[in-house]
């Protein structure tokens, strides 16, 4: 259990930016050859919510040897239920159905943006405001969970993903 802890302590220490190395013998996935060395989370924020749900996006860095896959979240701040979930187009339609989980390669970055994916909050507790943040919690298999703070954004759909132009034509269910 202390092992686990200490795995978890030094992670998030990578997550946060500090430089940091542990020597603890542990089953921590190792740098990677090109020095990045880290499993990182950047860019973390929610769509401002459609009726009782949200949506949070990120982009996951896996700078380690180590394939890692991320296979729950959690943001007991804000909602009751947190899903990992993808969307597909079948037939012309946006579709959205949970995953077990996704897989983070080792050495390459893993988008989680709309239109693919995203973690669910649902049955929200408390609203989401445009500015303000919550804390989200990932699980990995391997580098454990990692804390992160997610920015509620003004969601607009520009069809290509990034969210930065106008919201004429968003489809609520293309999250």
């Amino acid at each position: 259990m202390r092992r686990a802890a200490a795995i978890v302590s030094v992670l998030a220490l990578f997550v946060l930016g500090a430089a940091s190395c542990s020597d603890d013998g542990g089953d921590a996935p190792e740098p990677a050859a090109d020095g990045t060395g880290a499993l990182q989370v950047d860019d973390a924020w929610a769509r401002s919510p459609m009726a009782d749900v949200g949506a949070v996006y990120f982009v996951v860095d896996n700078g380690t040897d180590t394939d890692d896959r991320l296979i729950a979240a959690d943001a007991d701040d804000v909602a009751d239920r947190v899903e990992i979930h993808e969307t597909t187009m079948s037939e012309g339609q946006a579709e959205m159905a949970p995953v077990d989980g996704v897989d983070i390669l080792a050495g390459a970055s893993t988008a989680f943006e709309p239109g693919g994916y995203h973690v669910m909050l649902q049955e929200l507790t408390a609203p989401l405001e445009v500015g303000e943040g919550f804390e989200l919690v990932l699980t990995f298999e391997e580098a454990g969970e990692v804390t992160i703070e997610a920015e509620v954004r003004e969601f607009v759909d520009d069809d290509m993903g990034d969210g930065d132009a106008s919201d004429e034509g968003t489809d609520d269910d293309d999250m």
